[in-house]
């Protein structure tokens, strides 16, 4: 989706980039993509939430107003899939939970949100 800007495109290793290339100024990498660099820990949680915020300063930098909007919504796009991805993978495990015997109201009191 965001490849077609030349932004989120996975490489082998899985890092891709939100601004293009050409966009950044010459002295500053690629950000890599915040959900494939994710970490499933609380310092990992607050790196992705800072990659993010990185992301939306680069994208708010750039000058041209179009490229700016169609990479904001080209990220928008991005986050939206990993959202409903990372729904679903909250519900499987809440359901197998109860699957396991444990109640709703058990299931309830252990969950953050």
């Amino acid at each position: 989706m965001m490849s077609r800007n030349g932004i989120g495109s996975s490489g082998a290793n899985g890092v891709g980039t939100y601004v293009r290339a050409d966009q950044l100024p010459k002295d500053e990498p690629a950000q890599g993509n915040p959900i494939a660099d994710y970490a499933v820990t609380g310092a990992g949680a607050i790196q992705l939430g800072q990659q993010v915020n990185d992301a939306v300063e680069q994208i708010r930098s750039i000058a041209d107003p179009l490229d700016r909007a169609n990479l904001a919504a080209d990220l928008i796009t991005e986050l939206q899939l990993q959202i409903a991805e990372l729904c679903g993978i909250r519900q499987a495990a809440i359901e197998a939970a109860h699957l396991a015997g444990m109640t709703i109201t058990e299931i309830g009191s252990r969950l953050r949100r």
